[in-house]
């Protein structure tokens, strides 16, 4: 950073990336998925879940922490058989549903999680049926 008077109408920076101090943590981070195909192929964003802060598309999701606007490549995970048709917090993490089989996706943050596929046919064929029924 320069000195600046208070009274200066502009400040031209001059200084060079390495002379700056950390970075910002979103600089990879990009917005949600839209209907750019060249950037988003899965298409645009078709579900958000509330407990964490989830989105998801076709056959992947990703869990965000504390950036809502901020959709990082790093946070994506992709779901390996089947369709999403919704996702629900539960007390161990993440239940997704797929038109195939159910996974239960866990973590410690958003870059370190792990989808985990359930021993169970149950296919989630309607989209409208995944409801979180209070204890």
């Amino acid at each position: 950073m320069g000195d600046v008077a208070i009274t200066a109408d502009s400040y031209n920076d001059t200084k060079e990336p390495g002379e700056l101090q950390e970075q910002a943590i979103t600089e990879n981070w990009i917005g949600p998925p839209d209907d750019d195909t060249a950037l988003y192929p899965d298409g645009p964003l078709i579900g958000l879940c509330s407990g964490s802060l989830c989105g998801f598309q076709a056959t992947r999701f990703a869990c965000l922490s504390l950036m809502p606007p901020a959709w990082p490549l790093d946070f994506r995970t992709t779901i390996p058989d089947g369709e999403i048709n919704g996702i629900v917090p539960v007390a161990s993490g993440l239940l997704v549903v797929t038109d195939k089989k159910p996974y239960v996706v866990q973590g410690s943050s958003p870059s370190a999680i792990a989808a985990i596929q359930l021993e169970s046919n149950q296919s989630c064929v309607s989209k409208r049926s995944l409801v979180i029924v209070p204890k």
